[in-house]
């Protein structure tokens, strides 16, 4: 599944096994994971972790906050 598809859609990492962190795709997803844990007030030290991690998937998640 596409780490973006929990932007959209928070609900379904429920669903989901934890990711291996072998690699970056797999840190940046349990990375976003923990932001939507954290609901309405996320950690700077994750999103920055997810910024250094996947840029792309960064900038996806922020335009969803309300800054």
């Amino acid at each position: 599944m596409p780490a973006w598809l929990l932007i959209a859609e928070p609900g379904l990492a429920a669903s989901l096994p934890e990711a291996s962190e072998s690699d970056d795709a797999a840190r940046a997803f349990n990375v976003l994971r923990a932001l939507r844990d954290e609901g309405g007030s996320p950690s700077v030290a994750l999103r920055a972790e997810l910024r250094a991690l996947h840029p792309g998937l960064f900038a996806a998640y922020m335009a969803t906050r309300e800054v």
